[in-house]
């Protein structure tokens, strides 16, 4: 028999017969059980934990008690915005000054509008704040940073307490420096200082004193 022939009478019946064949083996693979996988069980007894010693003395002990349930401490406004530091406005003991509120409202206010260096125009800085925020009365007149030490306290009440280092000035209050030309003045803050810009250090000009606004209260 000639191939054409063949091909031409057995072309479809073999196509068939391969499909059939490989059906059935394509259905078993797709329904053969597969073996469980084993995984071993983590079961957590939370009463078996066994206690330890501190756990156990700590329960029986009731000032353990006492101390976890008891609240903590309230903090003032102040506290909360500036730190500890600026809540204990007594500054220092020696001179029972209580320093004018206001003067936080000062440093909040010379913070905004602090540049990222200095333009040497401190004094102005400090003048702009201290009148937004009320401590004083009128814009200060003196041109110079150092009078500040002189302006302050005779035309506006501020008071010079004894404070030798810089760092250990209150939060709020004003620092003088003299020195060659005009000198500087800043704001004590609760990070470092302020006048036209921020500083984590103070001025390195000699200080000549450290003045606050005593609380008019």
């Amino acid at each position: 028999m000639p191939t054409a022939l063949i091909s031409k009478h057995f072309t479809i019946p073999l196509t068939v017969a391969f499909l059939v064949s490989i059906v059935p083996a394509e259905a078993t693979r797709r329904h053969s059980i597969r073996p469980p996988v084993v995984v071993p069980s983590q079961v957590v007894v939370e009463d078996s934990a066994p206690e330890t010693a501190a756990g156990t003395a700590g329960a029986d002990e009731p000032e353990a008690a006492a101390k976890k349930e008891s609240p903590a401490p309230r903090r003032s406004l102040l506290e909360i915005l500036f730190g500890r530091a600026a809540a204990e406005v007594l500054v220092p003991e020696e001179g029972g000054v209580e320093m004018d509120g206001r003067m936080f409202d000062a440093v909040r206010l010379a913070e905004r509008s602090a540049r990222s260096r200095s333009i040497h125009r401190c004094w102005r800085y400090v003048k702009r704040a201290l009148k937004a925020a009320g401590v004083v009365d009128c814009y200060p007149r003196t041109a110079y940073a150092k009078q500040a030490a002189e302006e302050l306290p005779e035309r506006y009440g501020f008071k010079e307490i004894e404070v030798a280092d810089p760092f250990d000035a209150p939060v709020g209050s004003v620092l003088v420096y003299g020195g060659r030309g005009a000198g500087h003045v800043e704001l004590r803050t609760k990070k470092g200082f302020v006048s036209d810009h921020a500083s984590l250090k103070p001025s390195p000009r000699p200080l000549i004193g450290v003045f606050v606004k005593p609380s008019e209260g």
